[in-house]
């Protein structure tokens, strides 16, 4: 029991620490709202794509390990 409370804490509490880190260094106007708006725009255009691309090519042993139906998927 307390292994996975310990995991879900570690895997929480850095999320929690940076969203208290960001608000901290608003409320003290140490971040501009202009550099908090390119900030948003790089973080979502750039930096999560590729964070995305990183993982899902690191998770993979080779091309036969992806799954085109889960890929493709539509609604019929």
């Amino acid at each position: 029991m307390w292994d996975i409370l310990l995991t879900s804490v570690n895997a929480v509490a850095p999320i929690i620490l940076l969203i208290l880190l960001g608000y901290l260094l608003k409320k003290y106007n140490f971040l501009s709202k202009e550099f908090i708006k390119i900030g948003n725009k790089f973080v979502f255009k750039v930096c999560l794509p590729c964070m995305l691309f990183i993982n899902i090519y690191d998770s993979m042993n080779s091309f036969a390990d992806i799954r085109l139906d889960v890929v493709f998927f539509r609604l019929p």
